[in-house]
């Protein structure tokens, strides 16, 4: 996985822009903890992750595992509102979105980047 990091100055919302492989668990476990990173840092509670010019690899359990983390880093996702983009959501995207919803998580999937600043501006 490679990705890029900017935060807009406008919105407040940090874009994370990944490209070539994406592979759940590990690649999601790494930008959680990005996210929470630049959270304890500077204080940013919107994230896009850009997924368009990824090609995301994982199967059912491995995406259950990445909508239902634990422990500490649970706690700080909780006050993270992020949003994912896909140019096509598959089904393992909603059951994703699905589980985190169910679990407390302010996630949502979307197909667009338009969209999902919409929804990440939305208090």
């Amino acid at each position: 996985m490679k990705y890029s990091v900017r935060i807009d100055e406008n919105s407040g919302i940090c874009w994370i822009h990944v490209t070539e492989s994406f592979v759940r668990p590990d690649d999601s476990d790494m930008l959680k903890r990005l996210a929470a990173d630049i959270f304890a840092n500077n204080g940013c509670c919107r994230f896009l992750i850009d997924l368009t010019e990824a090609h995301v690899v994982g199967g059912t359990m491995s995406t259950f595992k990445v909508a239902n983390p634990e422990g500490a880093i649970a706690e700080t996702l909780k006050r993270i509102k992020s949003a994912f983009v896909r140019h096509v959501l598959s089904e393992e995207d909603r059951f994703f979105e699905n589980v985190a919803v169910n679990r407390g998580f302010p996630v949502r999937a979307f197909e667009t980047c338009e969209k999902a600043v919409e929804w990440l501006m939305q208090e």
